[in-house]
Formats: structure tokens, C-alpha cells, sequence
């Protein structure tokens, strides 16, 4: 544009130029246009708000008339025409909506569909009444003690009401069922509990409140009616008929779930698929929808259920292996047309229900292969069944779905499969576990009591007082005088058994881990703790925690009192190892005497210098740490190092694996990048990675962050436990000015930041840091719902370590 109106290149307002050598376009283009360049300009309008939706996309959601009027062939003042005349009739067609009689507004509540079919059939003030009922009934804090009476008589109790309701008439015997003859929240809270819609049918509502308006009366007197009323579906309003976008979605539906299935057979079932749709497709083409409908009547005249995918023998060239389908065979197959597969009759257990395995008890390591067929018919609901196909030859293990789906052969796994393989995965390494505390009986009861002892299952205030029936509160204990906001009760079912657990819980519950045990549990509450069902036993003892206003019940079974007690037998054991580490780290043993070695054993408080001496051997600094660890709950480089080694090794040794390079944790502790870079380059880090470079990285001398690099995917993750932006910075830092330069440059990085590990006290970042690299390597855990579980395995790794 400068060019144009021959504006001198300088700055943009012209302001070193005469005015009169400035052209009055350019001066009008600067006022009205340059200076509010993020008004129109896009790539200034970046960062506003649009909550994943554009302008035009709204205007187009809420004005879907406009496309079929308006299109970029329409001249503007068409346009304008068009526009100003829809918003007209939208005007017009709400007024008269509103305005209908018998048609309740409610411009402050939002009502539901349910609420707005009730609108319909009762008077304004009748509304009114079940909308409060109907909005405390289904309040997310409403809860109700429900009990079946017998012959459809049901109890519904809270902590000030009580409540009798009849569901063979939808009757309520509170005030209101009995004085206005309207629902109560009672009598719509059980029908929410009984999976019911919340709202009662409107033949059950009394005829008082039934039909304002003439107009509704003479709608509902020639329809159908069931019981006292009529049906509900004659309020559902006419569907207008489907235009072609919303058939062809439909239809698109259909042919997915046929391409999903058709994508997991094998090559002959493909090709064999292929020759039955050409012949369907051609007849939808030729519009022979009779045939069609012939055949499939034909089909299911002699057979219902599910079919099974089995193995079977091919009896000619156009025989085909077996099909899916969605009808379990009782009979013959019955052949659609000549080229169709033929369906065996399924195997039947002795019971009559179909004898394959459930969904949820499938083996997915010792069968692989597995097909899963959705049953999305209009027939009776009958359990997906799971049928095994012909195994490929090279299997694919979960972790390599990524990286080697193709090179596998086999098709993606789906989101079912990979949970319940999360799970079953997860179970094999808490098993392992428990094998190796076994194993170790000097280390059995301390990682015991570090995995089940930390943190307790919170009760709700109402299931605590619900269960106070069958547990007495414990009085004139030292713990309870001692400590006024803590109460704690024990099963009153056997006397001789709550004053033991109690005296053990008074032993074992010291101030100091009491306000442990509630700093935890602040951080841990949650609407997903506090709504936790929770099957009480007999030999629980349940404790309430006051802090201040607030009231926490931890669910502390026996269990965890007995290994509280046992971590407290290794703690102090723990404290005697760490005085004799301090005391053998002060003695040259070569120079001194026995003498002044037990008088100096003394002065650290070591009782049993001959065991002592043995530690005085100890040449290995790792071990000492790892000692250390224990005690302290908190990583050193020593230990990140020694963990993130038995982590790549175990990933290692995986058969489709590729090796993984680590970074030392002391890379942070060089001067500068240069020194980083040379550290690097000395020991081939980057030369020699095939896949996967990870490390820990230590910030601020006390700050663990991992960083994982990606060789395949060309991405950097960065992970930092706080979630803090400066550390994720330094991070993006560290890989820019020290990786970048050593990796390939050929494509651009991608920066992924990992938010899912949460760190809740001030030592257990490197531990977080271990559980994030694992599972990067893995790619097979979910972070969200492991983390203590995640938590628990690396205090058992480091300290096996």
C-alpha cells in the first residue's frame, strides 16, 4: 500500500513526513484501521476468548436457516433482506410459543424436558409446587434412606422426615401426598433411585390439578389413555421429517459399525466381506430394498440371539470362514445369498445362557486376539459376546500399540480392551509386589505398612453416624485426653476385642502422626472419597478427626493399626541404623583400637557394636543412601540414579523394546549449557539413542522434574510434580539450548507438558518423577486413577532398590 500511494518508507503514521506529502487515504487508513488492528487483524485475535467456537460457527448453531437463504452468490443488500425477514419470523414463532395457552415460561429456571412436559398438564400454581419438590430431589446433596417394605411399598427416610410410598399408585403418605395430592421429593427421589424418570406418569397426578386450559382438554380427549390418564407420548412433540444431511448421518452410523467389524478380519473374511457388500450395495443402488427385505426376514425367521465367530473348514473356493452377526444361531444358518458365510450353532451352557466368557474376565495376554461385537439392534438387549478369530502371527503387546501397530499386524486395540489390560497389568505388579516383600522379610512389614498404612478411606458424615449403632466410642484413653479432637470408636459386637483394638490404637496413633494423618486426608477430600461405598467389618475402629470446623472419619481397619504398629517397630530400628551410619562414617577402623571404638560406639547411642562393626565394611556410598532414604521418605541423586536404572532395564528387557538412554542427575549441576552439551557429546547420550532419552531433573537443589524425548513421535515431554510455569520453562530451556543441538534436525519438536501427577507434600517429587517416566516408557498406565498405587510401587522399588 505504500508502494501505491507513494508513501515514503517511514514510520507508520507519517509523522516524519510533510503533511502535505501524506495522500488522505493512507491518513484515514491509519486512523480508522491501523490503530484497532486487533479488531479485524487474525493473527492478533489469537488469544480471545471463544470457548471452541468461532462467530461464525454460533451464528451458524443458532441460525441454521441462513445457510439455505444466504451464500457468497447473494448480493449484500439481498443479504440484509434475507437476514432482517428470518429474524422476523424466529420473532414471531417464539412470541407465539409463549404466548400459547397453557404454555408455562420460567425466564429465572431453566427447566428440564420433564419439567416442561409437566408444564402442559397442570396449573401454574401446581407447577410451581412439584418444581421445588422436584429441584431438592435432585440436588446432588440430597440423600435418602430407602427401604423396601414388600408389596410395592417403599420407606424413604432422612434425618428429620419419614416418608411411605405406594408404586402401584405413585402415592405418598407425607403432608403434601396427603393434603395436596401432588409428588413429593420423597416419591421423586425414589423413582431417581429406581432408575425411573423423576417426574410421575400424568395419569397418577390427582384430577384437581389436571388440564388449565380448554385448548390441552380437547388435544388429549381423542387420544389413547393407560391406566387413569393417557400416555406421555402423546405430549412429545411431532418430529418434523428428516432433511438428506441428517439421513446420510444416519446412515454413516451404520456403515461404521459395518467398517469396524469388517477392519478386524482376517484376509479371507475381508475379501469374502467385500463380495457381500458389493451385492448389497448394488441393490440399494438399483433400489431392490424389497430383496433385501426378504432376506433378512429369511434370516431371522429361524434364528435369534447372537452369532459366534468360529473357526470352520472351507468347503469350496466361494465358501467363506465364519461371520458376525448380532442373533445368537438356535438353528441352521440360513444362507442370504450364495456367497454368504454360514453361522454354527453357538455353544450353550448347562444353565441356557450362552457359556463364553465375560467381557470383564477376558484374558487379554493369553488370547490376543480378540473381536468384540457391539449389539446396537432394535431387538431384545442381549450381552455382547466376545468370540476368538484366527491369531496373526506376530502379537501385539499393549505398551508397543504406538510404536508398532503396524509392523504387528494386528488392528488398533480398543479403549475397552486397553482398561481392562491397564487393570489386569496393574494386579500382576501389586502380586509381584507382595511376592517380593515375601521374599525379603527384613523389608516385608515396612513396605507393608508404607502401602496400606498412609492414607485411610474417608466415611461421610452420614455413614459415620450410621454406623455408630454398632461401634462404641472410647473414653478415658491418654490418646483421647490428650488429644480433644480426636474420637475414636470400636465394634461394641465383642468386649473383650474393641478394648484391645483401642489399647492398640492409643499405642500406635502419636500426636505427631495424627497430625500426619490429617494433613493427608485435607489434601485427599473429595466428592469422590466422600460419596466411596464403604462395606464396614467387625474389626474396624473408626475415627473422627476435629480441625477446627471441619470433621474428617478416616475408615482405619485393624489392618492398618497392626502394620502402624510394625512401621513404628521400624522406624526405630531405622533410627539406630542412621546413628550407626553417622557413628561408622567417624572412625577409621584400619587405625583405631577396639577400645576407643566402643567407647566411641557409646557417644552415638549404639547398643550392639558387634552388628555395628559389619556396617563398618561397607564400601558402597549407594547403600548407605538408600539407608537414608528409608528413613527420610525423600530421593537423592544416588537414588533417582539407581531407580531410573532398574526402570530402564525392566523396560529393556521387553522382546519389541528399544534400548533407552538416561541422563545422569547431576547434569544440573554443571556451570553452563556448553558443559551440558559436552557432557553429553563425551558419553554418546544422544549419538546412541534409538527411541527414548529420559532423566530426572534436579532444580533448585531440592526440585525433582523429569524430561523424556521421543526419537519416533519427534516430541520433548517435560513434567514438573507442582505444576509451576518457571520450572516447565527451565525445562523447555534445558532441552532447547542442550538436546536440540545434538538431535535431528530434519522436523520441528513438539513441546507435550504432562499435568497428571499431582504433589501433595514437599519430599515426594522424585518419586513422582519415577512415576511419570515409567509410565512414558510403558505408556500403559492411567495416571489420574494410580497415582497411589504409583506412589506405593516406587517406595517399594527404591527401597528393594
Amino acid at each position: 500500500m505504500r508502494q501505491e500511494l507513494g508513501v515514503p518508507d517511514t514510520d507508520v503514521d507519517g509523522s516524519d513526513c510533510r503533511e502535505d506529502t501524506v495522500p488522505l487515504f493512507w491518513t484515514y487508513f491509519v486512523e480508522n484501521w491501523h490503530k484497532c488492528r486487533e479488531m479485524w487483524c487474525l493473527y492478533l485475535r489469537d488469544n480471545v476468548v471463544h470457548l471452541g467456537n468461532n462467530t461464525n460457527n454460533r451464528l451458524e448453531s443458532s441460525w441454521q436457516k441462513i445457510k439455505t437463504i444466504v451464500d457468497q452468490n447473494v448480493e449484500i443488500d439481498e443479504t440484509v433482506t434475507s437476514l432482517i425477514w428470518w429474524a422476523k419470523i424466529k420473532q414471531k414463532m417464539f412470541t407465539t410459543e409463549m404466548a400459547r395457552v397453557g404454555q408455562v415460561f420460567d425466564p429465572v429456571h431453566h427447566t428440564t424436558v420433564e419439567l416442561t412436559r409437566l408444564a402442559q398438564m397442570v396449573s401454574r400454581y401446581a407447577f410451581d409446587v412439584v418444581k421445588e419438590q422436584y429441584d431438592i430431589a435432585t440436588n446432588a446433596d440430597t440423600y435418602y434412606e430407602v427401604r423396601d417394605e414388600g408389596n410395592q411399598l417403599y420407606v424413604v427416610a432422612s434425618a428429620s422426615t419419614t416418608c411411605k410410598v405406594d408404586t402401584s399408585t405413585w402415592t405418598s403418605y407425607c403432608m403434601l401426598g396427603v393434603t395436596q395430592k401432588l409428588p413429593c421429593r420423597h416419591l421423586l427421589y425414589l423413582r431417581r433411585r429406581l432408575n425411573l424418570s423423576a417426574l410421575i406418569p400424568f395419569g397418577y397426578i390427582d384430577d384437581r390439578w389436571r388440564f388449565n386450559s380448554t385448548a390441552m382438554l380437547d388435544r388429549f380427549l381423542g387420544s389413547d389413555y393407560e391406566v387413569s390418564g393417557y400416555s406421555e407420548s402423546n405430549f412429545i412433540k411431532d418430529q418434523a421429517p428428516l432433511g438428506t444431511t441428517q439421513k446420510y448421518k444416519d446412515s454413516l452410523v451404520q456403515a461404521k459399525r459395518i467398517a469396524e467389524s469388517i477392519s478386524q478380519f482376517g484376509g479371507r473374511q475381508f475379501q469374502q466381506s467385500q463380495r457381500i457388500l458389493d451385492t448389497i450395495a448394488c441393490a440399494f443402488t438399483e433400489g431392490r430394498l424389497d430383496d433385501l427385505d426378504v432376506a433378512v426376514a429369511q434370516l431371522r425367521s429361524g434364528q435369534s440371539g447372537n452369532y459366534e465367530l468360529t473357526e470352520a473348514t472351507y468347503r469350496d473356493a466361494q465358501s467363506a470362514e465364519p461371520a458376525e452377526s448380532d442373533l445368537e444361531t438356535q438353528s441352521a444358518a440360513v444362507t442370504v445369498q450364495e456367497a454368504a458365510p454360514t453361522c454354527p450353532e453357538a455353544p450353550v451352557a448347562d444353565g441356557g445362557t450362552n457359556s463364553d466368557t465375560p467381557f470383564s474376565e477376558v484374558n487379554i495376554d493369553s488370547e490376543p486376539d480378540v473381536v468384540i461385537l457391539d449389539d446396537h439392534s432394535d431387538e431384545d438387549e442381549v450381552p455382547a459376546t466376545l468370540q476368538s478369530v484366527q491369531p496373526k502371527s506376530k502379537p501385539v503387546h499393549l505398551w508397543s500399540v504406538h510404536r508398532g501397530l503396524k509392523a504387528a499386524g494386528r488392528p488398533k486395540i480398543t479403549a475397552k480392551q486397553r482398561k481392562f489390560a491397564r487393570r489386569k497389568k496393574m494386579t500382576e505388579m501389586k502380586k509381584m509386589c507382595m511376592e517380593r516383600q515375601r521374599a525379603e522379610p527384613i523389608a516385608d512389614d515396612s513396605i507393608h505398612a508404607l502401602a496400606e498404612a498412609v492414607y485411610g478411606d474417608l466415611l461421610t458424615s452420614r455413614e459415620w453416624s450410621s454406623s455408630l449403632a454398632k461401634f462404641k466410642i472410647v473414653e478415658g484413653l491418654p490418646t483421647v485426653a490428650e488429644q480433644p479432637g480426636l474420637c475414636i470408636a470400636v465394634p461394641a459386637a465383642n468386649p473383650g476385642k474393641w478394648r484391645e483394638n483401642a489399647q492398640i490404637c492409643r499405642v500406635v496413633l502419636p500426636s505427631e502422626w495424627v497430625a500426619k494423618i490429617i494433613s493427608m486426608l485435607d489434601e485427599c477430600k473429595s466428592d469422590y472419597y466422600g460419596h466411596m461405598k464403604v462395606v464396614l467389618r467387625d474389626e474396624e475402629i473408626l475415627l473422627k478427626f476435629e480441625v477446627g470446623r471441619d470433621a474428617l472419619y478416616p475408615k482405619l481397619t485393624g489392618d492398618y493399626i497392626r502394620t502402624m504398629d510394625i512401621w513404628h517397630k521400624l522406624w526405630a530400628t531405622f533410627r539406630w541404623l542412621e546413628s550407626t551410619i553417622t557413628w561408622v562414617r567417624t572412625i577409621d577402623l584400619h587405625a583405631a583400637k577396639p577400645s576407643s571404638v566402643f567407647a566411641d560406639a557409646a557417644d552415638y547411642n549404639v547398643d550392639d557394636v558387634c552388628t555395628c562393626l559389619q556396617y563398618a565394611n561397607l564400601q558402597d556410598e549407594e547403600e548407605l543412601v538408600l539407608l537414608r532414604f528409608a528413613m527420610k521418605r525423600e530421593l537423592e541423586d544416588v537414588c533417582i540414579t539407581a531407580a531410573l536404572d532398574v526402570i530402564c532395564s525392566e523396560v529393556d528387557a521387553r522382546p519389541d523394546s528399544l534400548p533407552t538412554r538416561t541422563f545422569t542427575p547431576q547434569l544440573m549441576a554443571m556451570d553452563d549449557d556448553a558443559a551440558r552439551v559436552a557432557w553429553l557429546e563425551s558419553n554418546d547420550i544422544a549419538k546412541d539413542a534409538t527411541n527414548h532419552i529420559v532423566g530426572a531433573v534436579l532444580l533448585g537443589g531440592d526440585h525433582w522434574c523429569a524430561l523424556c524425548i521421543s526419537l519416533e513421535r519427534w516430541t520433548y515431554t517435560v513434567m514438573d510434580p507442582r505444576n509451576d510455569k518457571k520450572s516447565i520453562d527451565l525445562l523447555d530451556e534445558l532441552f532447547k539450548n542442550v538436546f536440540n543441538p545434538l538431535l535431528n534436525q530434519d522436523k520441528r519438536w513438539k513441546r507435550v507438558v504432562n499435568r497428571d501427577y499431582q504433589q501433595m507434600d514437599g519430599v515426594s517429587c522424585g518419586i513422582w518423577v519415577l512415576a511419570f517416566i515409567e509410565s512414558y516408557l510403558y505408556q500403559s498406565y492411567d495416571a489420574p486413577g494410580d497415582v497411589d498405587y504409583l506412589r506405593y510401587r516406587y517406595l517399594v522399588k527404591v527401597l528393594l532398590a
